[in-house]
């Protein structure tokens, strides 16, 4: 026990370990059972074996991976709130006065704030990157190249757990900010009559047509509208120049509006793709009718006749 009490703690826990191998093993066989030490056991590993400062270089590359993992689930989250226009609590500043002008400038804020924080994500990735190779380079250095391979496939496995949870829990939060879309009351907005199936997203971004534009009209399409009114305008050929004039600088000035969220642009974007359907505003109602291209031919040449 003198002896014992003689000894460092850490020297003294490294001892009793290896005096629970058979006495008639040789060196070889306890580089074997050293070769036997898989998962969350290599940090106890390191820590008799090679001390604390071994053990800090360790936990300190599984830290930054955890951060890394962390700071990629919240960029996730990030770009989810952008492409479908919700925006963090932390970011749910309140407007100062309740103009539209003031609205619209504080939803570009957001956006631009959004984009600050992505921004940061990515520096803040870069420099665990940076730390994470200082400290896996330490470990190289001083580990055999089976528990430097024990000790990357630990980190791996915890940082995989971590982000896993990192991503439940923003899943979550995204989920509670997400506004609420109430069920229309107009009836059937859409009337698919192809042969194609439509998904039901498919069908709510159709519906939009028949309640508000999705995008801005294209400038020589105002512009041909504005002249034919400014033609029947019984005004002076000077006051028509200078709204001619006035016209082209709130074109230039203008900053086009998103309507609907980049992932419902996408879901118009695929069913524009589909080239044996057409959609067209109904006849009567506000709706919109989808057709196949082939039908919607024989029908028109029949009216032609």
């Amino acid at each position: 026990m003198m002896e014992a009490r003689r000894l460092s703690k850490r020297q003294y826990k490294y001892n009793l370990v290896h005096e629970l191998a058979p006495s008639s093993s040789s060196s070889s066989s306890g580089d074997d059972e050293r070769d036997k030490i898989t998962g969350p056991r290599i940090f106890t590993h390191i820590s008799l074996c090679y001390g604390r400062t071994a053990l800090l270089s360790a936990r300190r590359w599984e830290a930054f991976a955890r951060r890394e993992s962390s700071t990629y689930a919240q960029l996730k989250f990030l770009h989810r709130s952008l492409d479908e226009n919700v925006l963090p609590k932390c970011l749910a500043y309140r407007p100062p006065v309740n103009t539209e002008l003031c609205q619209r400038t504080m939803a570009d804020f957001k956006k631009r704030m959004i984009r600050v924080l992505i921004r940061d994500c990515h520096v803040r990735i870069n420099k665990y990157r940076r730390m994470i190779e200082q400290h896996s380079s330490t470990c190289q250095s001083m580990f055999t190249m089976h528990e430097l391979e024990t000790l990357k496939t630990a980190i791996l496995d915890s940082a995989r757990r971590h982000r896993k949870s990192r991503d439940d829990q923003l899943s979550g939060k995204f989920e509670k900010i997400r506004p609420r879309k109430q069920p229309s009351s107009d009836g059937a907005l859409v009337h698919n009559l192809s042969s194609h199936r439509l998904t039901q997203q498919q069908l709510a971004v159709l519906s939009y047509d028949a309640k508000f534009n999705t995008k801005d009209a294209r400038p020589e399409d105002f512009i041909a509208s504005f002249e034919s009114a400014l033609q029947k305008c019984d005004a002076v050929e000077e006051c028509k120049n200078a709204m001619r004039q006035q016209v082209v600088n709130l074109l230039l000035q203008h900053q086009r509006q998103t309507t609907i969220s980049k992932a419902e642009e996408r879901e118009l974007l695929k069913i524009r793709k589909i080239e044996d359907i057409v959609t067209l505003p109904a006849d009567k109602g506000r709706s919109t009718v989808v057709m196949d291209k082939s039908e919607y031919g024989a029908k028109l040449s029949n009216l032609l006749k």
